[in-house]
């Protein structure tokens, strides 16, 4: 019980910080809910998404408001992708802000 706790625990606080890729991070929460489900407690594959989306720092916040906007709401492997796509563009726009910065 006091397993289940922790790993519930780990999912609701994790909060991804940049040190690692984005692939990692969302891999990293589905195999936590993967455990938690082997456990007997069912999370289902939208409450993942949920829970990955709330992990998110501000930088990603045009994402999640695009999301939200959405109808059809994406699966794992969906949104996983999706934010391995937005961290590369949000890199790529921090490298032009950067140099443009420089420049000056």
């Amino acid at each position: 019980m006091a397993l289940i706790g922790n790993l519930s625990s780990e999912l609701t606080n994790k909060k991804f910080d940049w040190s690692r890729p984005i692939r990692d991070h969302v891999t990293e929460m589905a195999n936590l809910v993967a455990k938690l489900n082997s456990m007997g407690m069912q999370m289902s594959e939208s409450f993942l998404v949920q829970f990955i989306l709330n992990s998110l720092p501000a930088e990603f916040g045009q994402f999640q408001v695009n999301y939200n906007t959405l109808k059809e709401k994406w699966n794992f492997q969906e949104i996983k992708a999706m934010l391995i796509q937005e961290e590369e563009r949000l890199k790529k726009n921090e490298g032009l802000l950067k140099s443009f910065h420089d420049s000056r």
